[in-house]
């Protein structure tokens, strides 16, 4: 009888122990699209997981080769790295696992991947609600904080550099600038039409209300020159009328811009290489939206060498760039080139310019002194349940909170609590509010 009551219990307590390894899930966050929430996550993943309860010895972290696809994981029960951990572990009492996966692409497609659209064919060889991210199964070192390749997975927060109503942007030219790629057109636009536009509120099927938007991080952007060229160590500053020349592609030559005047020597003739982004980057929809302001038309199509517009001095050569790293790349390796990106950039042959004499940091922003920056937004939809919304809500908290900005960002982002400036939407010019942090 003694021995039938031991068994029981034994028996009673191994059942426990599996319920409560059956009760414990694993939940993924995978957010997708601007390259400035990858920069931020980077640096900030491990924090953010101690923020939501996970303890240190649980918290492990990689990136693919490529520099584009991060991972950190909150090891719980779900024993995804190493031994089981078993109840009490994770980032929770139960035990469960938390996945945060951040992937750099371009604004449009993060949006794109969150409602289910692929108007660009992009998913491949993924489902159009899926994008490939860091594949925690695939050759990890998670000492080296290394990982082998990346898999299909459903993304669920889209990252972007603007609201999704600021995508109005066309471009045609190879992939990757001067680097080649695949002839590449395309038209980002909001609309209604979910055959051709993106509309982040409706969403396909057209349910009202169906995705939480966040923005509590504010990022600034600036513009780019190779500073290889000696002919070009004059050139320090953009005012808004250059970029708009520049970037309409109103003008050739240096020395369009610097002509020799009476109380200036002036430039010798120097032919501007002009390196855009491709339509849905967030960066240049910021410059569309906040500096061209609809005055100016941003230059549509890439022009080479060997193009008529060129050579009948019509137009400046021009190359469009499908990410952050292949625009900065034509930068540094196109004699006489300029373009934008993230004001963080630190890119050999490059040097960044200030804008209307000011310098695109985080001071200058917060100050109201500079106007190329916009608010960094989340999205994600709201079926996702009560313990993935409460996370989210917890990254917004999180990343909200001035203390936890990057150490690597603290002299350019800002949190939009620090912001003494705000835009109500990516074409309204700032307005004062007032720091509203908590004191």
């Amino acid at each position: 009888m003694f021995k039938k009551y031991i068994k029981s219990a034994i028996l009673g307590m191994s059942m426990l122990a599996i319920g409560a390894m059956v009760h414990a899930a694993e939940y993924d966050i995978n957010m997708y699209g601007a390259s400035a929430e990858y920069n931020y996550w980077t640096a900030s993943d491990v924090g953010f997981l101690g923020f939501v309860g996970c303890a240190a010895g649980d918290i492990y972290k990689a990136y693919t080769a490529d520099n584009k696809n991060g991972i950190a994981i909150c090891n719980g029960a779900a024993n995804i790295v190493g031994s089981a951990k078993g109840p009490g572990k994770g980032f929770d009492a139960a035990g469960d696992t938390l996945v945060l996966r951040y992937s750099s692409k371009a604004s449009y497609d993060g949006i794109e991947a969150v409602q289910g659209l692929d108007l660009f064919g992009v998913s491949a060889p993924c489902a159009i609600n899926q994008r490939t991210m860091a594949d925690e199964t695939n050759a990890p070192n998670w000492v080296a904080h290394t990982i082998g390749g990346t898999k299909c997975v459903t993304v669920n927060v889209a990252a972007s550099d603007v609201q999704v109503q600021t995508f109005a942007q066309t471009s045609n030219g190879a992939l990757n600038g001067p680097a080649g790629g695949a002839y590449t057109s395309r038209t980002v636009q909001y609309g209604n039409n979910p055959a051709t536009d993106i509309n982040i509120w409706t969403g396909v099927g057209g349910a009202a209300n169906q995705y939480t938007n966040a923005s509590p991080l504010v990022v600034p952007f600036s513009f780019w020159k190779n500073s290889m060229n000696a002919d070009l160590a004059s050139v320090t500053n953009l005012t808004r009328l250059m970029v708009t020349q520049i970037f309409s592609g109103q003008v050739t030559d240096w020395d369009q811009l610097y002509p020799t005047t009476s109380s200036q020597a002036g430039m010798a003739s120097t032919p501007i290489v002009v390196c855009m982004r491709h339509a849905g980057s967030g960066t240049v929809a910021t410059l569309d939206a906040a500096i061209m302001r609809g005055d100016y038309t941003l230059v549509q199509t890439q022009v080479l060498t060997t193009d008529f517009a060129y050579l009948a001095g019509i137009s400046p050569v021009t190359y469009f760039n499908d990410g952050t790293s292949t625009e900065m790349s034509c930068v540094a390796t196109q004699s006489n080139a300029v373009g934008y990106a993230d004001s963080d950039q630190v890119v050999a042959n490059t040097t960044r310019l200030t804008f209307q004499g000011v310098t695109g940091d985080h001071n200058h922003i917060v100050e109201g002194q500079y106007d190329y920056w916009s608010n960094e937004e989340l999205y994600w939809p709201n079926n996702l349940g009560p313990v993935l919304t409460g996370l989210l809500n917890n990254m917004v908290t999180f990343v909200s909170n001035p203390a936890n900005l990057p150490a690597t960002e603290v002299g350019y982002w800002a949190t939009n609590c620090q912001m003494s400036v705000a835009k109500s939407t990516d074409f309204t010019y700032p307005t004062n509010v007032g720091n509203t942090c908590p004191q």
